[in-house]
């Protein structure tokens, strides 16, 4: 439901890719509804004969309307898909003056840039492809990671069992994603993969392509969206551009021996509400962890003291842990809020709508409110 919900959404801020998949999907439903319309017919004892071929015409018409918008919309948008492509290769082409450059995306982490920081990590961002709710979610991940705020400080854990645990000069830890740890070239060439993730792993869920009508129709014209690189994340985060964490409880799980207790800025935390463990109560940071955001790390071959770490970590924070940061918790209002952030990403604030938006159109309304008169 996150990932229709999405593509609505974009589609309604002006996103031609998400108009156009709409449009597919009115498409497929409706070529599927006239195909099992005969199994209905031959079982059906409530609709008469009569109401069933104005059921049919009225389906076969808005099918055949359909077919000509998707045409029409397919070769409207296509000059403008295309300027976009043309718009995002002349960018690409800065990359290697910007890759020859003194300072390297980890050794700006490593200084605590995080203005050099974030404004490498936006010149390979391909702004020109990106939907509207990826671009929503990346200028806000963006701002708090250059400015973080000391309000919105929030305590979450990270298990280090399979991480590469970065150093700076003068020993202090910072981590990265394994879209950057699992890459070929320096930190800032490995940047190239933020573009090239979102064609792998951000168009199908994993697993589902061909056994949802909404995922499997179409093939080639889905939008990248949000809801689909966190779904596949929680599947497996080999290569994703995010660091997982959780309550202290769930990262024990994965971090027997190796544990870290992170302070970041609640706008860089994403609730993955799209995953199919919940109970992991995973929270999603893109990309990477500074310096400073790492209050306390802690090795041992032998095992985790979970409450000599969590001792340790109640020292440097000044505070007792919560019992959600302790465990997975019941607070509805907690679960709520975790939501209201996903739906704020997930549903851009609307722009421009071209008139084939029209495209959106519910046929099942359609459909409901002919069979009421």
């Amino acid at each position: 439901p996150y990932q229709w919900a999405e593509i609505v959404a974009n589609a309604r801020a002006g996103s031609k890719k998400a108009i156009i998949k709409l449009a597919v999907v009115e498409k497929a439903a409706l070529d599927s509804v006239l195909m099992h319309l005969v199994d209905f017919v031959g079982s059906n004892k409530i609709i008469s004969k009569n109401q069933i071929l104005e059921i049919t015409e009225y389906l076969k018409a808005r099918q055949a309307n359909s077919e000509a918008r998707l045409i029409e919309l397919t070769k409207a948008v296509r000059p403008e898909l295309k300027a976009q492509e043309e718009a995002w290769a002349k960018v690409k082409k800065e990359f290697d003056k910007i890759e020859k450059g003194d300072l390297k995306f980890n050794e700006l982490v490593a200084k605590g840039d995080r203005k050099g920081a974030r404004e490498i990590i936006q010149k390979y961002l391909p702004w020109d492809l990106m939907e509207p709710s990826e671009k929503v979610a990346w200028t806000e991940w963006l701002d708090a990671l250059e400015k973080p705020d000391k309000s919105k400080l929030t305590l979450t854990f990270r298990g280090l069992e399979d991480d590469y645990i970065f150093r700076t000069p003068n020993g202090e830890p910072f981590l990265m994603s394994t879209v950057m740890t699992k890459n070929q070239g320096s930190y800032t060439r490995r940047l190239r993969s933020l573009a090239t993730l979102r064609d792998k792993v951000g168009v199908y869920p994993f697993g589902l392509l061909g056994e949802n009508l909404f995922w499997s129709v179409g093939v080639g014209k889905n939008p990248t969206t949000l809801s689909i690189l966190f779904y596949n994340h929680s599947i497996n985060p080999r290569g994703s551009e995010f660091l997982s964490t959780s309550n202290l409880e769930v990262a024990s799980r994965f971090g027997h021996k190796h544990l870290a207790a992170l302070l970041v800025d609640e706008r860089r935390l994403t609730y993955n509400v799209v995953s199919n463990f919940s109970s992991e109560s995973e929270r999603l940071i893109p990309l990477v962890v500074f310096p400073d955001e790492i209050v306390h790390l802690e090795k041992n071959l032998k095992g985790i003291d979970r409450k000599k770490f969590q001792a340790a970590v109640e020292v440097k924070i000044g505070r007792q842990l919560t019992p959600e940061e302790l465990s997975n918790g019941f607070d509805f209002r907690e679960i709520l809020n975790n939501y209201k952030k996903l739906q704020h990403i997930l549903n851009p604030d609307p722009i421009d709508i071209p008139k084939t938006s029209s495209a959106t159109g519910n046929c099942l309304i359609d459909y409901l409110k002919m069979l009421a008169k």
